[in-house]
């Protein structure tokens, strides 16, 4: 999956004692951020992309996760608001 974009550090982070942390999406189907470094945490792992052997196959799985969160939600979409149904996953 492609970077979208670099993000400044996110509400997590900074209640972690970790500021100023440059972000980018790295997931577009789950709109996932993650750092592009963390004090201590090795760079491989932030991606988890990255840390499966076969990418593809991580894709793959990525789409079906994907498919079966929009499955399960259409049971919940008419009862939250939009903007909760636009949060959910992009394929």
């Amino acid at each position: 999956m492609q970077s979208a974009g670099r993000y400044q550090s996110s509400y997590g982070l900074e209640n972690h004692g970790i500021q100023n942390t440059n972000m980018k999406y790295w997931n577009l189907i789950f709109g996932v951020t993650v750092p592009v470094s963390c004090p201590n945490i090795p760079k491989e792992v932030l991606s988890q992309r990255s840390t499966w052997r076969n990418p593809a196959e991580y894709d793959a799985q990525a789409g079906k996760l994907a498919n079966m969160f929009i499955e399960n939600f259409k049971e919940y979409a008419g009862k939250v608001p939009a903007r909760v149904v636009g949060a959910g996953p992009k394929i």
